[in-house]
């Protein structure tokens, strides 16, 4: 297989590719790094425009990567040190956007960024998270006794009200049966 080949390959593939050689001040210590090669996905999950990246610094093309909470020359530098791969998820303040990513250095000095966007997963999760805190705060602040069961009669949610009237706790419920708390005249 020829290198076009493979050059052909990371240009179609539907995730982010990136090539990036580290910057070191006269100490040793990582302080930038540089675009060397990116892929289409790049741009596209980027928005950024790949043909002004090439032997720019992250610092020039990103002047917010400075200011984010997580520290990405940093991590970068300290990856190149390593031998092993890693695989993290994470926000990038610049690009608002949510990313998953596996890095690796292929040799001293350099490392690739292969990433896909997870934004609409992260915030799909966070409106579901607060959905589900809107009907528990819903139904927790309700005087009525409230129940879910499954078809083989076994409890799968249980309100406190419930449980206090029956003087038991929620996690010695969940998974029982509900006929033992029927009264026989019911």
């Amino acid at each position: 297989m020829t290198p076009s080949f493979h050059q052909s390959i990371l240009q179609q593939a539907p995730i982010g590719y990136a090539y990036h050689q580290i910057v070191y001040n006269d100490a040793e210590q990582a302080i930038d790094y540089e675009f060397l090669e990116v892929n289409k996905a790049f741009a596209e999950l980027t928005g950024l425009d790949p043909t002004a990246l090439t032997g720019k610094r992250a610092t020039d093309i990103l002047p917010g990567i400075r200011n984010d909470k997580f520290d990405w020359v940093a991590f970068y530098g300290q990856l190149i040190a390593g031998e092993e791969p890693v695989s993290f998820e994470q926000y990038s303040e610049p690009l608002k956007r949510w990313y998953k990513i596996h890095a690796y250095s292929p040799e001293k000095g350099f490392f690739v960024t292969l990433f896909t966007d997870m934004t609409d997963k992260i915030d799909t999760l966070e409106k579901f998270k607060q959905s589900e805190a809107r009907y528990r705060g819903l139904v927790e602040s309700q005087n009525d006794l409230i129940v879910r069961v499954d078809n083989h009669n076994r409890f799968t949610f249980i309100n406190e009200k419930y449980c206090k009237t029956f003087g038991k706790k929620c996690h010695e419920l969940i998974g029982q049966t509900f006929v033992p708390l029927v009264h026989e005249d019911d």
